[in-house]
């Protein structure tokens, strides 16, 4: 069996030039390679057509395209690598569940932002507990329209904004959940579906009566 692989010596591989066949006791026949790098491989004949290098191939691969240290398993990725991926996926792929939000609607990422390592740059790691925001919802995510934003400043900046006013000032809807203990959705149904004022929305005033049913 070995004589059919004997016009393999000298053949190259990828990055492995076969040197020789070596057939041990015990083990199956293997060639023996030396390669680019000048590390030697003894590789089972029919394990050649897949083996293209003695690994160093693949530490390269990952030395080029893994620059920023950032990656990795999803546990090590960092919260700024996280947010980039997010981003560029709701704005290009069609198939994410948010797509019709961003980029359905137009919203794109701006070509220098393709690079992770030039969005790093701009932006930096955020904070625990801070995600991208756009500033102006309509824009497109670039560093002059982007930051690190808490959830309650990002919910002043929706596109559904909402906003009270109480004593003849003007109180955005999460602002007003924070000041007096009701809840964002509560104050919300009191007034767009209740009819309430925004005193009585937020408890300042006393709830409206109750309409009685019509009798028969």
């Amino acid at each position: 069996m070995i004589q059919k692989y004997l016009d393999y010596i000298g053949r190259k591989h990828g990055k492995l030039t076969i040197l020789a066949i070596s057939k041990k006791p015990s083990i199956k026949a293997e060639f023996h390679c030396i390669c680019d790098c000048g590390n030697q491989k003894f590789i089972q004949i029919y394990n050649i057509s897949r083996t293209h290098s003695c690994g160093c191939y693949g530490k390269e691969f990952q030395k080029k395209y893994k620059t920023h240290g950032q990656s990795g398993t999803p546990k090590q990725r960092t919260r700024a690598y996280k947010a980039w991926i997010y981003m560029r996926d709701r704005c290009s792929n069609t198939k994410s569940p948010k797509y019709k939000y961003y980029g359905g609607k137009g919203v794109k990422v701006c070509d220098e932002w393709q690079s992770f390592e030039n969005f790093f740059r701009d932006m930096g790691e955020s904070l625990p507990g801070m995600t991208l925001d756009r500033i102006d919802v309509n824009g497109n995510y670039e560093r002059s329209n982007c930051r690190w934003a808490t959830m309650m400043e990002q919910g002043q900046n929706k596109t559904n904004n909402m906003y009270l006013l109480i004593d003849g000032e003007k109180i955005h809807l999460a602002e007003a959940a924070r000041r007096f203990p009701v809840k964002m959705q509560t104050i919300w149904a009191r007034i767009k579906k209740y009819g309430w004022t925004d005193r009585q929305a937020v408890g300042l005033d006393p709830k409206p009566p109750r309409k009685m049913k019509a009798t028969t």
